[in-house]
C-alpha cells in the first residue's frame, strides 16, 4: 500500500505548511522536506546498492537537487515580500469626523 503511505505523508505535509505564515513557507519547505530528502538521496546514491535501485536513487538526487536549486532564489524572492492585507487607517475607516 504505498499509494496510501504516500497520500496520507502529502496530507499531513499540506495540513503542517498551511501552519505556515505565507511568506515563509517557500523557505519552510525546502528546509523541512526537500533539504532532508535531497541529503538521504544523495547518501544513498554513494552507497553500494544494487544497480537498479542505485540508478533510482541518482535519479532522485538529481530532480531533488533540480528542485532546491530552482526554488532556492524563489524562496528568498518571497521571504521579502509580505501578502497580509494592512489594517485601514482610523480616518478611512470612519472619516475625519
Amino acid at each position: 500500500m504505498p499509494e496510501r503511505h504516500f497520500l496520507h505523508q502529502r496530507s499531513q505535509q499540506v495540513a503542517a505548511l498551511g501552519q505556515i505564515p505565507e511568506t515563509l513557507r517557500p523557505s519552510w519547505f525546502l528546509e523541512d522536506h526537500i533539504r532532508p530528502a535531497s541529503d538521504v538521496a544523495m547518501i544513498a546514491k554513494q552507497m553500494s546498492l544494487p544497480e537498479d535501485l542505485l540508478k533510482k536513487m541518482q535519479v532522485k538526487a538529481k530532480g531533488l537537487n533540480t528542485l532546491r536549486t530552482t526554488l532556492g532564489p524563489y524562496a528568498k524572492e518571497r521571504r521579502e515580500k509580505s501578502f497580509a492585507s494592512h489594517p485601514k487607517t482610523r480616518i478611512a475607516r470612519v472619516g475625519n469626523g
